[in-house]
């Protein structure tokens, strides 16, 4: 987790909360993490509401926040947020990225 480098980090998914909690549950996340579901912003991806929405969260410009994606659509969010978007490893060709705000929340 980029929690262990002291880096700001958020889930932000186009699920509702109720279908994503199981998966969610798997993660293990530390408490700490914002997780931002459909159930908490108007429109779901493609548009950006659920980066903007953890953005605010996290206290960080859009501008300086990256996203890992696994869908096109979701990457089409995270290009409208205002933010650098990185497919996830599985959805990407042989080369590496990695997403975290670079403005250490602020």
């Amino acid at each position: 987790h980029p929690t262990s480098a002291g880096v700001p980090w958020a889930i932000a998914t186009s699920g509702y909360r109720e279908s994503a909690g199981p998966t969610l549950a798997l993660l293990e996340l530390p408490v700490d993490v914002p997780v931002i579901t459909r159930d908490l912003v108007e429109r779901a991806k493609p548009d950006p509401d659920v980066y903007l929405h953890a953005a605010t969260t996290m206290r960080a410009a859009p501008s300086r926040c990256a996203v890992i994606e696994d869908t096109p659509v979701g990457v089409t969010a995270a290009v409208a947020a205002g933010m650098t978007s990185s497919p996830a490893p599985s959805q990407r060709q042989p080369t590496g990225g990695s997403a975290t705000s670079s403005d250490g929340g602020r």
